[in-house]
């Protein structure tokens, strides 16, 4: 019995630039989704109120609390609970925009590395392209350059949607979805990261801002999220602002158990630069439980509960 033998005579690299340019859309999609995922799961975790543990309960304990001083407007420990419940109320608002702020921040920053990750795969991607083509004809290391530069083009569509050009000498030209070159040949453009007043980030390419024309790739995903972020910290500062009209409206015009008339509810915080009460800066502008403005009548303040009775704002 003789045995068989096998001889390698040739390999040959299997490519289908269909199915790679669909893998590449396919994964600019996936790594968007899943940070734009991320950024909003961290959103939701601050809303916690199915568990009971959001915003809207600590509001409705601070409602609820006035209940107790419309009963004996004269009870202290019940007036002492309106301060209370108003302080956790505001140090809640105020870590809310904090932790807003915090993701934020912490968002940009990824930005700025995925970023910075970017400018040296697309340094690599132009190394290897003038490699493909000073190895054209020696097929083993074409065929590591190749392999290498398929790689590259993977881990680049994980951070940023692009368009990638095949050309017959098998270099890649890689563009930006929106055609702004990122690779032509053996020439790399670098991204810049930067941002304005308001900390949002602003990516540019050539000196041209082109942040908004990006929305897919691990960069993308984190900037549709830190819109979210700016549109989740306009809701609450538009709240906080709404709640301390209306509260101090109906608390000035009413009278505390020295007869006073009330004053302002909440205020702003002495340390803010700001001339509006929001989310940022608002504090309980009282301390004494007996200046909650809880009566209509100042010959009646140990009786009268009309104010609290009214403290019915949305």
């Amino acid at each position: 019995m003789i045995a068989s033998s096998v001889y390698l005579q040739k390999i040959e690299r299997v490519f289908d630039s269909s199915l790679f340019g669909r893998y590449i859309n396919t994964n600019n999609q996936k790594t968007g989704y899943e940070n734009y995922q991320d950024i909003l799961q961290q959103i939701e975790s601050l809303y916690n109120d199915i568990m009971g543990s959001g915003l809207s309960e600590t509001l409705n304990d601070f409602f609820n609390s006035f209940n107790d001083v419309a009963v004996n407007p004269d009870d202290l420990a019940a007036r002492q609970t309106v301060l209370s419940k108003a302080t956790a109320l505001v140090g809640r608002i105020r870590n809310d925009y904090q932790s807003l702020q915090d993701i934020k921040e912490k968002t940009g920053l990824s930005i700025k590395d995925n970023i910075q990750e970017l400018n040296n795969l697309t340094q690599q991607l132009a190394y290897v392209n003038k490699n493909i083509k000073f190895y054209f004809n020696d097929e083993v290391r074409l065929n590591e350059f190749l392999d290498e530069r398929d790689r590259i083009l993977k881990d680049i569509s994980s951070l940023i949607d692009t368009k990638i050009r095949i050309n017959e000498d098998n270099t890649v030209d890689v563009f930006t979805s929106k055609g702004f070159e990122l690779v032509l040949y053996d020439r790399s453009t670098r991204l810049t990261y930067d941002t304005d007043s308001n900390g949002n980030p602003i990516v540019r390419l050539r000196g041209i801002n082109i942040t908004d024309l990006l929305s897919k790739g691990k960069i993308g995903g984190y900037l549709e999220g830190i819109k979210k972020v700016n549109e989740a910290l306009n809701q609450l500062n538009d709240f906080t602002t709404v709640l301390a009209l209306v509260v101090n409206k109906q608390h000035s015009s009413g009278y505390d158990l020295y007869g006073s008339a009330g004053t302002n509810f909440f205020g702003i915080d002495p340390t803010s630069s700001l001339t509006e009460i929001n989310a940022s800066n608002i504090v309980v502008n009282i301390s004494d439980p007996k200046q909650i403005a809880a009566a209509s009548d100042p010959a009646y303040t140990n009786s009268d509960n009309t104010k609290c009775e009214k403290t019915d704002i949305p």
